[in-house]
């Protein structure tokens, strides 16, 4: 069967006059049906998380790498890990009294950098505590739109305005404690800043021309060689 990756871009020009790109996966479902302007599938579902990032250092951050090839699909070390952990080492979320279902307010300075179609409310941006994993981190239900450092946030009980904990200083991350750079991982999605527009769409475009690759090389995998005979069908009498 034929291998699809279908893949959403959406852009924003940002205050400082950058260009914001998200890509992210798209798939609606099963093939067949075949792609379409309205059906956007990705098949197998191990092509999903295409995207390969580098985490550098809590200064640098983090970078878009590459589109995933094959040989990325045999590296154990190369980790599917979402942004969903906070990290504050100025707080103590234990002694705040934080617990599951607490809410997670970010204020970034300038909203555009994560504000797209699958996060619309924005400044604060909000994200429910699934765990608190240790006095310093917190695990999130759904992802941050990017990685960030010397993030401004606070917690609040669900349905409190009452912050019961206030900084300055949280750091997003992929993993519950903070790795040594430079590490690789896979993902769905990703933010990328580039300096204008021009460079945003050569982004996409070598976006693109690895996602055809993928599929392609994906397509060649399933092609093996074969010993075949052909034999005669018997007839059915009229």
């Amino acid at each position: 069967m034929a291998s699809y990756v279908s893949a959403r871009f959406t852009y924003a020009t940002l205050s400082s006059g950058k260009e914001r790109v998200i890509t992210y996966n798209l798939d609606q479902g099963d093939v067949p049906p075949v792609p379409s302007g309205s059906y956007f599938p990705t098949s197998p579902d191990t092509l999903r998380d295409y995207i390969v990032c580098e985490y550098t250092s809590a200064t640098i951050g983090e970078r878009f790498v590459r589109v995933l090839t094959l040989d990325d699909l045999e590296d154990e070390t190369l980790e599917v890990a979402p942004l969903v952990f906070l990290r504050d080492t100025s707080v103590n979320f234990t002694t705040a009294g934080v617990a599951a279902g607490y809410v997670v307010r970010v204020t970034l300075a300038s909203s555009s950098e994560w504000s797209s179609e699958e996060y619309p409310v924005n400044n604060p941006f909000e994200f429910t505590v699934l765990d608190v994993c240790d006095d310093n981190t917190l695990q999130v239900s759904l992802a941050f739109p990017s990685y960030q450092v010397n993030m401004q946030y606070d917690v609040v009980p669900s349905g409190s305005m009452v912050p019961v904990v206030q900084s300055v200083t949280g750091q997003t991350l992929r993993e519950e404690t903070l790795p040594s750079g430079p590490k690789y991982y896979r993902d769905s999605r990703f933010n990328v800043i580039t300096d204008d527009a021009v460079a945003a769409k050569n982004l996409v475009t070598t976006m693109k021309a690895g996602l055809s690759s993928l599929v392609n090389q994906q397509n060649l995998s399933e092609l093996v060689d074969e010993s075949w005979t052909a034999t005669p069908v018997a007839e059915e009498d009229d």
